[in-house]
């Protein structure tokens, strides 16, 4: 839109600004060794959600995981951590996770609400190092359902059409407002305009690996906003000018959904509290 056209703030800087974490705890480099790898899962994850993993790895992502929790298929799935601050018996809970599951990564910042941001980028980051032959870099939060095989079909035929690409469901508001106070608070020196460029919703959205590419390139040139949604899918994407584009096949955060939805009204991704993802799961694979 008019708005946000011959903004200095959209072009490329030549200083550095953003330091992105490239030290690993536990850097797990095994999760793409085996080739090929089509798609990369990224979920963020904090330490006390132990059984949320295990339930997320014993229903809807179950299918990458071959014998004895090796992951092999064309997908993989990566649960990822900021790792100063743990404490020694939180990192060595961890490894311990990381040597019977191997897709654990830790990497050397704070975990906070304002460093979520810097999570995905961190993220990001390592996937350009550790799974450089990914196709797509979907990032699912930890109370998402996701259909794996049908969100790959999905990509698929959107990449026939666009090589750089961000997908998932458009944000409700046309010009969503900056906040600057209280919890979402975002100060003018990091983001100076009123309005965020476009941008879905965080939940779920999948990624383009040539996408992700240019990203990375450009994250140290950025001042980190700390809304991850706005930050990677809208102001990062207007930045480097990723097509982005919108579906409803993902979840929208009002939507309660059935394991029917998923069986006949083509979701790819969905809400789902923890005590129902069993359920679903179950109801799928009957």
């Amino acid at each position: 839109s008019g708005y946000f056209q011959n903004l200095t703030y959209f072009q490329k800087k030549q200083m550095l600004i953003s330091s992105i974490p490239s030290t690993f705890k536990i850097s797990c480099e095994a999760i793409c060794a085996m080739q090929p790898v089509e798609m990369l899962i990224i979920l963020m994850s904090m330490p006390g959600e132990t059984t949320r993993r295990l339930d997320i790895r014993t229903t809807w992502a179950s299918l990458l995981y071959g014998g004895s929790w090796h992951q092999n298929k064309i997908v993989r799935m990566a649960f990822f951590f900021g790792g100063a601050g743990l404490r020694t018996e939180e990192v060595e809970t961890l490894k311990q996770e990381s040597n019977l599951y191997g897709d654990i990564v830790v990497a050397d910042f704070q975990e906070s609400y304002k460093n979520l941001s810097l999570k995905l980028a961190t993220s990001l980051t390592w996937t350009v190092q550790h799974c450089p032959h990914a196709k797509y870099v979907a990032k699912i939060d930890t109370d998402i359902f996701a259909h794996v095989p049908m969100l790959l079909q999905f990509v698929r035929k959107i990449s026939q059409n666009h090589t750089h690409f961000v997908v998932g469901r458009q944000h409700s508001h046309t010009k969503p407002f900056v906040v600057r106070i209280g919890r979402w608070a975002v100060s003018r020196d990091v983001y100076p305009l009123d309005i965020f460029p476009k941008y879905v919703y965080g939940a779920s959205y999948v990624v383009s690996f040539p996408a992700v590419q240019l990203m990375v390139k450009r994250f140290p040139y950025v001042a980190i906003v700390p809304n991850e949604d706005a930050f990677i899918t809208g102001i990062m994407a207007k930045m480097l000018n990723i097509t982005r584009l919108s579906s409803d096949v993902f979840t929208s955060l009002s939507t309660k959904y059935t394991a029917c939805d998923f069986t006949y009204r083509n979701f790819v991704t969905a809400m789902c509290k923890p005590e129902f993802l069993q359920h679903v799961w179950q109801s799928m694979s009957s």
